[in-house]
């Protein structure tokens, strides 16, 4: 918090015409992002490797995964809903058509997805470009799964995975430390980055949308789902405020993977969820819960609509909104930093009828949107693993004095 704080106020006091100031700050955020995402994935493959190990020893298996994917299925409805009424009620001015230009990474198809999550050689998983965690995730499980047989083999693996799990934890917490000062630089450049954006007072209406969605999750919809389907002695805000170092990890980078190394503190530090619990859901959660996405792409898309023509979005038209969103925030596994543009531009190409660039109207506010998505992906992730842990009593009272 002290960091964030300190790089908001140097990005206020630069001055926007600082030469070369603005690229030294987005160098030194690339760098701090490559350091946040360096230890995640063998930190994901030993710990859910072991976990999944000690979860199907327990018969716990099938309940942690089948609630968790049963929340983040009614998460993302939940979402795409929100959003819809949010701006349907609200209903903001319609933005003016500016023509701009962007490449959008397109998202790979099935069949290239396939061949990524199984490829010809087993090893390839481990040498891709550090953009899909669904083939690692995948491996892990198979792996902690295969250790159960004949277990006086697997023994020595078993504990050497364990150690690995614990090792890399340690690490992470290394990093975390080290992200305390590089959220310091991520803070001034996104501060300047966003007093640089020109014609922002044109999307005003749609981010006071955006943002008053984003709050009503976060401090009436999450305390509430907290209290009544999680433990009620528990203090809701207290939770929040123990979720607080991802929230500030996702808000400032944007990006899922680099959030996940803070996730993994918050979850087993400051909730008290059981390693091998976290260890599980986290990265299930990293590939497939994108709620946020869904709740920004279906305020952004009908905004879009509107922009594009003088008619009134229909409820039919709200309807296909709101599923092509939820159905779009489960593709975004390969796209961990750019998801809501990839997002925006899928439903666009979609729609079709000559929509199919409307997204890039959005895309001067691209960053905060990108920014607010991701910090509600994260945190209904966290609330996932709460209330999973809560119904399988995996979790331990942690005193405010020892968070992370």
């Amino acid at each position: 918090m002290i960091a964030a704080a300190a790089g908001i106020l140097l990005g206020i006091l630069l001055p926007l015409n600082g030469g070369d100031t603005e690229v030294y700050l987005q160098n030194l955020y690339t760098y701090v992002l490559h350091i946040g995402r360096y230890l995640i994935f063998p930190l994901v493959f030993f710990g859910l490797t072991i976990g999944t190990y000690e979860l199907w020893m327990e018969n716990r298996f099938f309940k942690l995964y089948g609630r968790s994917l049963a929340y983040i299925v009614a998460a993302a409805i939940s979402s795409g809903v929100i959003g819809a009424v949010f701006v349907a009620v609200f209903s903001p001015d319609r933005v003016p058509i500016i023509i701009e230009e962007a490449q959008v990474t397109p998202l790979p198809g099935l069949a290239e997805q396939f061949t990524r999550v199984f490829p010809k050689n087993l090893f390839n998983v481990f040498t891709g470009n550090g953009d899909f965690l669904l083939p690692l995730v995948i491996f892990a499980v198979i792996l902690g799964i295969g250790l159960l047989r004949n277990r006086s083999v697997s023994a020595p693996v078993i504990d050497v995975f364990e150690s690995l799990s614990r090792v890399f934890r340690n690490l992470n917490r290394v990093v975390l430390e080290i992200l305390s000062f590089g959220l310091f630089f991520m803070a001034a450049y996104r501060t300047s980055q966003l007093r640089g954006m020109v014609d922002l007072e044109l999307f005003t209406q749609l981010l006071f949308v955006v943002i008053g969605a984003v709050l009503f999750v976060l401090f009436v919809l999450i305390p509430a789902l907290l209290y009544f389907l999680g433990n009620r002695e528990r203090n809701p805000f207290l939770w929040i405020f123990s979720a607080l170092p991802a929230g500030i990890s996702a808000l400032l980078s944007g990006d899922m993977y680099f959030t996940l190394s803070s996730a993994h503190g918050s979850v087993g530090e400051n909730m008290g969820i059981q390693q091998k619990a976290g260890s599980a859901m986290l990265p299930l959660g990293a590939v497939f819960s994108r709620s946020g996405t869904a709740l920004v792409t279906a305020i952004s898309f009908v905004l879009i609509l509107r922009s594009y023509s003088s008619l009134d979005v229909t409820f039919v038209q709200y309807l296909w909104i709101i599923g092509s969103s939820i159905l779009i925030s489960f593709m975004l596994g390969t796209v961990p930093g750019s998801g809501m543009v990839v997002s925006l531009s899928l439903i666009s190409a979609w729609y079709g009828q000559g929509l199919e660039e409307g997204f890039l109207i959005l895309l001067p506010i691209a960053p905060i949107l990108t920014a607010l998505s991701v910090l509600v992906d994260i945190m209904v992730i966290l609330l996932i693993n709460q209330l999973v842990a809560d119904r399988e009593s995996m979790v331990r009272s942690v005193p405010v004095k020892d968070f992370l």
